[in-house]
């Protein structure tokens, strides 16, 4: 697990281990990473890494945790019309093919536990929003939000392995005509 605390200088070495990690997977397998080539790239201690992380796969799920974060957060902020058939859809796949790079590793280690629990752990940010907006049952609401993270880990699964050929907009559109939901005749992802 990751035991970052909410202060500059802890959020820096994070930022940095991760910056390391992502350095040293260009030039070696992560099943071959060590603690010692993260820190030696990141400059940052190996008392500084175990201090925020457990292990390796630990930077990559703080990572994918804030990167889910700034996804829903920033979406949330611009206030989109959820009548919008493709807004989240759109917004969310156009973000995740830029940063690719974590799911893909994430993946293809067999740790969509990772991008689930990171779904689910920003998700309540989502839903309070679209709750606010959509007359929708709290019963739903576990349901709602396992259906999309499944969909999600599988297209991006799909994509992947299918080359990484289309675009966010375009994966959208796929996804849309897809598995369109219907929640009182306004169309939602």
């Amino acid at each position: 697990m990751f035991h970052i605390k909410e202060d500059l200088r802890a959020i820096k070495s994070a930022e940095l281990l991760y910056e390391g990690l992502e350095r040293v997977m260009k030039k070696k397998e992560f099943n071959k990473i060590t603690v010692t080539d993260i820190t030696k790239e990141s400059t940052v201690s190996r008392a500084t890494f175990y201090r925020n992380f457990d292990t390796i796969i630990d930077v990559l799920y703080w990572k994918c945790n804030q990167l889910f974060n700034r996804v829903i957060k920033d979406f949330v902020e611009q206030e989109p019309d959820l009548k919008e058939r493709d807004s989240l859809i759109s917004f969310v796949f156009s973000f995740w093919v830029e940063h690719v790079y974590i799911l893909e590793v994430l993946i293809n280690e067999g740790r969509i536990d990772i991008i689930y629990n990171s779904f689910i752990a920003n998700a309540s940010m989502m839903m309070d929003y679209i709750r606010e907006r959509i007359d929708f049952p709290e019963v739903q609401y576990e349901y709602f939000v396992a259906t999309r993270v499944g969909i999600f880990i599988s297209i991006f699964q799909t994509w992947i392995s299918g080359g990484k050929k289309e675009t966010g907009d375009e994966l959208a559109k796929i996804i849309s005509s897809e598995y369109m939901i219907n929640a009182n005749n306004q169309f939602i992802f």
